[in-house]
């Protein structure tokens, strides 16, 4: 960086040791109109940008950025060598309105950084207790990277977005899932999904997937599914049993049929509108054709005992009795 007397509009910056430069710049606001009375901060000083959105802060070689803040987020503009000489434009995004959920199985404090390009990065800091949703109340809209702390000690975590929200969930573990299925069925003809992924069979014939507290485990063997479970939370093993053969339904005009029962809930494809079903325990479940959101919000028929009843592409199906295998009436 070059000793430089700068003057800029009413900003003037004399540089007093030939360690210091100043970075001279102009802040606009989405739109591209200039963004007034804001203070940029360097590490040695300040200024606040004029009616034209300008400022310039001195600085020493080894602190080259300054910072501000917009709402809830600050940005910070790194010094870059093409900038010598140059007004720097910092365009700030668009922020908007978001939540963050927390399902982390410890507090922790979590730091949400966004790289906007152009050596400009934006970051916001909150707590983050199990369970909790946080308002973010101006944040930019694309996704961020994420790392959260406990004192010193940093927490394994990830991010995803769920609905519409930001969601930190723990980083994936190994699971190791034992399948119960009986002597006379080889696990060849079985297979092991976790969290959506397939999970290979090591030599010890324990599949291992990978996946948090929460997620389903699904399994199906000789093309008849088992009754899914969910990774337990104190736990990273799994034993599923596969109970054998289940209830069938018919819907030739279905190429999916996803049925929720009060703690679970199953996806099946078929290619002919046949689906094989686990057996099932006496109760109540909700069904829905091609489209598992169609539940959301559905008005449901009526149930009649052991009986699915189909309304369109959502249905109930009650059952008085435990049902391990055969056809399933169904009403229209």
């Amino acid at each position: 960086m070059t000793l430089a007397l700068l003057l800029f509009a009413c900003h003037w910056i004399e540089p007093t040791t030939s360690s210091e430069s100043a970075l001279v710049g102009r802040v606009l606001a989405p739109g591209g109109f200039p963004a007034s009375d804001l203070r940029i901060d360097g590490l040695e000083a300040s200024d606040f940008t004029d009616d034209e959105g300008h400022f310039a802060v001195r600085y020493k070689s080894d602190s080259a950025y300054v910072t501000l803040q917009q709402e809830a987020t600050w940005f910070r503009r790194r010094y870059r060598p093409a900038d010598e000489g140059k007004v720097v434009d910092i365009q700030l995004p668009e922020l908007e309105p978001r939540r963050l959920q927390c399902h982390l199985p410890e507090a922790c404090r979590a730091k949400l950084t966004w790289d906007l390009g152009d050596g400009l990065f934006a970051w916001v800091e909150v707590p983050c207790q199990e369970g909790a949703t946080v308002p973010l109340p101006g944040v930019p809209g694309s996704t961020p990277e994420v790392s959260c702390t406990a004192g010193a000690v940093s927490v394994p975590t990830r991010l995803v977005e769920r609905e519409g929200a930001l969601a930190l969930l723990p980083e994936p573990a190994a699971i190791l899932v034992t399948l119960e299925a009986g002597p006379e069925v080889p696990l060849e003809a079985c297979s092991v999904v976790v969290a959506g992924k397939l999970a290979p069979r090591g030599s010890d014939d324990v599949f291992v997937g990978k996946g948090v507290p929460g997620d389903p485990v699904m399994a199906q063997c000789e093309g008849w599914p088992a009754v899914p479970l969910k990774v337990p939370a104190d736990s990273r093993s799994v034993q599923v049993p596969w109970l054998g053969e289940g209830p069938t339904v018919d819907i030739p005009e279905a190429q999916t049929l996803t049925l929720v029962s009060s703690d679970w809930s199953l996806t099946l494809r078929s290619e002919d509108g046949v689906f094989r079903l686990p057996p099932l325990t006496a109760g109540n479940y909700r069904v829905a054709l091609d489209a598992p959101t169609a539940l959301v919000g559905a008005s449901l028929p009526e149930p009649v005992s052991d009986t699915l009843v189909l309304r369109d592409a959502v249905g109930v199906l009650r059952l008085t009795a435990d049902t391990p295998s055969g056809a399933l009436r169904i009403s229209r």
